[in-house]
């Protein structure tokens, strides 16, 4: 035993030992110690100075000990076998806030917990069953232990009490949280970059992009408004439905756009005009917030950017108070660039899809081209399902789930990145470049299959980085009796292969065509197929210097990825078409301005004649037969000045058709000039010009008020006077004329009627209609010269000015019970102003 610095067991047992040398004295005969007084004394006294020290060494260990218990940092208690506190540290006061001296005796649990009786999990009873030290985790308050209980056994094996140590573990815990929420943003992120991966037309979008709202946040009301450049407001164009259905939506689009929320205006507006997110935990407190809701507390808006154009904003709302954090805030601005994308994605989309409806060959590609992207996506989707599913099985470590967050986040990366081009090249080398952060890949390539021939040609080789010319591997074609393994048995199982040994050079069975040197011989191969719409187009391979390289969790990665690339390539190879499509169609086109050109210069060569040339001969033919009926006329008989007064007739008729074929050829070549036209005030001029020409007919002209258009003014006047015309001279012989333009103000089922239709209605001569298709030829007439004069030129013209306006004109008649004439004028432009 070492006196100089005794433990306090130490003490204790030389403390006992000494007390039991007094007791023994005690109890000792009288006659001994009477025999032996002298020696017996001073060994008395002896051991008497012996237990002083040692108690007071005692005491100073104690304190000792008492001091190092209360310096601590965890809460440290001493428990009975009943669980009550025999001793406890000052930790243990601060952690469950009594004072040192009120838990002796208590209870643990009523101390910690106010129970009266143990919580369920606490590890003292686990701990008295198993004598081994037990612990669990708890939650007081807003921090977390770690609660260890050790048990205190007798030399008999006894239990006599336990140690309780209580460690705060909030800091770790905190980081936890924060790693998974972490993983959880990434994922919501590389989820919404998949599912707005699609081609959508932009209504469909907005539905998606409030399902990846409601998908990954919590709010009373979302809204997606998009920046109107034509007027400046901010336009919805995705609302939450809150459960009340899309006659809802549509009602909230109609009030939203009534509140003209332009940048500047409102928290919205404010985001918009400066391009920054904004996030208010009470929006009363906040002088720009603009009320739209009943409610609302919290408002979170960001930014919607396209490069550094500001396009729009994503907002949501919240009854609830501090409703959305910094991760909140992160988490949408990431969403809010994806939508960006995708929206951007859907306007290039439908102004291609306009474009190409414009013309009518290319109408039937751009539908098999968007159906086949519709099941590619699918596709995608189904991948992106299988690496999620890998996702979920690699989270339980930690280090897995940091490198599946490094996994993620380069997926997305892929993703944007082949989302954003259509050219072939960089889709090769961005696949490239993200999948050698993924695996073990110094060989590099992709390859295209034909399945008509079943040859699998390289398209795209590379040895550590560097590009190989794909003309030099050989195309592989699969033979029927040849045995199945590697890259066909990947391409014909639509499964990936893994070759974990490969042949050597030696064998005879590999061609070396890069690198050939010992260090630089492929040793492992992955080889992954390439399906879009569940059909193989290609295969993805990879290969290692390296035995055994690959796993079935890379597999299993590189399957979606495979997939993701193929639908790229398949959208940059349609795109490709699309452009030569597109180029065709302009080549021909300008082919056709240049003919119409031609054409045009043809016509007006023909009407310089018309106008000069014919008109000189007929200017004396009928200045001629005056002369000669003005002179010689009282020595003609009757016979003769009827043949002159014809032949007049004739030039005069000759002439008003030159005019008016001058007029068609015209209005055919005039340029057109659209604004405001209002034809119920057109109309009213034409009446009151026929009526003027003829006051003694007895006419009713019945016009429509509010007849606008927008159109040419001139071209359109020329129109109502040839249609209007037309009524005033085949009611002639009517004894009454009655004159009706109007509109018609819905169509009827089953008519062409539509509401964008007008109409002149008389009660004249009419016609048959089985002659209906003749009315609008140059030169054809339903009726003879001698019942209704004319040239056959007007309805001509009518239908001319009607087709430059993007309309059509048609008839309905009956014999002697009048005619009716209708006319459109471009669906959109021809309705009221």
């Amino acid at each position: 035993m070492n006196k100089k610095n005794p433990t306090y067991t130490e003490l204790l047992t030389r403390l006992e030992q000494a007390e039991a040398t007094l007791e023994a004295l005690r109890r000792g005969e009288i006659d001994s110690l009477l025999g032996e007084a002298g020696p017996l004394l001073v060994q008395y006294k002896a051991a008497v100075d012996e237990l002083a020290r040692l108690r007071t060494e005692a005491e100073q260990l104690a304190q000792q000990w008492q001091a190092t218990f209360d310096a601590a940092g965890d809460a440290i208690w001493i428990l009975d076998a009943e669980q009550r506190v025999v001793r406890s540290n000052k930790a243990a006061e601060a952690v469950f806030g009594c004072p040192v001296a009120e838990m002796a005796g208590r209870h643990c649990f009523d101390i910690a917990h106010h129970t009266d009786i143990p919580i369920p999990g606490c590890p003292f009873g686990a701990m008295c069953a198993s004598h081994q030290p037990e612990n669990f985790e708890m939650q007081l308050g807003k921090r977390w232990y770690l609660v260890t209980v050790d048990p205190l056994l007798d030399a008999a094996g006894k239990l006599t009490g336990a140690v309780h140590i209580v460690h705060d573990i909030t800091a770790r815990k905190e980081a936890e949280t924060a790693l998974q929420r972490r993983y959880k943003e990434l994922t919501a992120v590389y989820e919404t970059s998949q599912r707005l991966l699609e081609l959508l037309p932009l209504e469909a979008l907005a539905q998606k992009v409030v399902e990846i709202l409601e998908d990954s946040l919590n709010y009373t009301y979302g809204a997606v408004l998009l920046v109107n450049e034509a007027t400046g407001q901010l336009e919805p164009f995705a609302l939450s439905a809150q459960g009340r259905g899309p006659e809802f939506v549509e009602a909230d689009k109609t009030y939203v756009r009534s509140r003209a929320i332009v940048p500047g205006k409102g928290i919205t507006g404010w985001v918009a005009a400066h391009g920054e997110s904004v996030r208010v935990g009470d929006v009363r407190q906040d002088p720009r917030y603009l009320a739209m809701r009943e409610n609302i507390l919290s408002e979170l808006c960001v930014p919607l950017r396209l490069r550094e154009k500001v396009i729009g904003v994503v907002n949501i709302e919240s009854t609830e108070a501090d409703a959305y954090s910094e991760d909140d805030q992160r988490l949408l601005e990431n969403i809010a660039a994806q939508i960006s994308v995708a929206i951007q994605n859907a306007r290039l989309y439908q102004q291609a899809q306009q474009e190409i409806e414009e013309r009518k060959q290319a109408e039937a590609q751009l539908r098999a081209a968007h159906t086949e992207l519709r099941h590619l996506l699918d596709e995608v989707e189904r991948s992106r399902q299988a690496l999620l599913n890998l996702v979920e099985d690699l989270k339980r470590a930690e280090e897995s789930l940091r490198e599946n967050n490094r996994r993620l986040s380069l997926l997305n990366q892929l993703g944007l990145a082949l989302a954003q081009t259509l050219d072939l090249p960089t889709i090769y080398r961005t696949a490239y470049e993200s999948i050698a952060q993924l695996v073990d890949c110094p060989l590099f390539g992709i390859s295209r299959y034909d399945p008509a021939t079943q040859a699998l040609r390289a398209e795209y080789m590379l040895d550590e980085g560097e590009l190989l010319d794909a003309a030099r591997f050989p195309p592989l074609t699969f033979q029927p009796d040849a045995p199945i393994t590697g890259r066909a048995r990947a391409i014909l199982t639509q499964q990936p292969e893994i070759v974990a040994v490969m042949p050597t050079p030696l064998s005879g069975q590999v061609t070396i065509i890069g690198k050939s040197d010992a260090a630089h011989i492929a040793r492992a191969a992955l080889y992954v197929p390439i399906i879009v719409q569940g059909k193989t187009t290609g295969l993805l391979e990879v290969q290692s210097y390296r035995e055994n390289a690959y796993s079935e969790a890379d597999a299993a990665l590189l399957g979606p990825v495979a997939n993701q690339i193929g639908l790229a390539i398949e959208n940059a190879r349609l795109f490709a078409a699309l452009e030569a499509e597109r180029n065709s169609l302009a080549r021909r086109v300008r082919e056709r301005t240049a003919a119409l050109e031609a054409a045009n210069k043809e016509l007006e060569a023909f009407s310089y004649s018309v106008s000069h040339d014919l008109r000189a001969p007929l200017r004396a033919l009928n200045g001629f037969s005056q002369a000669l009926l003005s002179q010689y006329g009282p020595q003609l008989d009757a016979q003769g000045r009827h043949y002159l007064e014809r032949i007049q007739a004739s030039a005069q008729r000759m002439g008003d058709l030159i005019d008016d074929l001058l007029t068609l050829s015209r209005i055919t070549r005039r340029e057109m000039t659209r604004q405001p036209v209002d034809l119920s005030a057109l109309a009213r001029e034409i009446a009151a010009e026929l009526q003027a020409r003829e006051p003694q007919r007895q006419a009713e002209f019945n016009i429509a008020d509010g007849l606008t258009t927008e159109g040419d003014p001139h071209l359109l006047r020329i129109a109502l006077e040839n249609l209007l015309g037309n009524a005033w001279k085949f009611t002639g012989k009517r004894e009454q004329t009655f004159i009706e333009f109007g509109k018609i103000e819905r169509g009827r089922a089953g008519d062409s009627l539509s509401p964008h239709t007008f109409f002149v209605r008389d009660n004249g001569a009419g016609f048959d209609m089985a002659y209906a298709g003749k009315l609008f030829a140059p030169f054809q007439r339903l009726h003879g010269l001698e019942e209704f004069p004319g040239t056959g030129i007007g309805l001509a013209t009518v239908q001319r000015i009607v087709a430059r306006h993007g309309g059509r004109v048609w008839a309905e008649a009956a014999v002697e019970q009048g005619a009716t004439f209708y006319f459109t004028l471009g669906g959109e432009n021809d309705r009221n102003l």
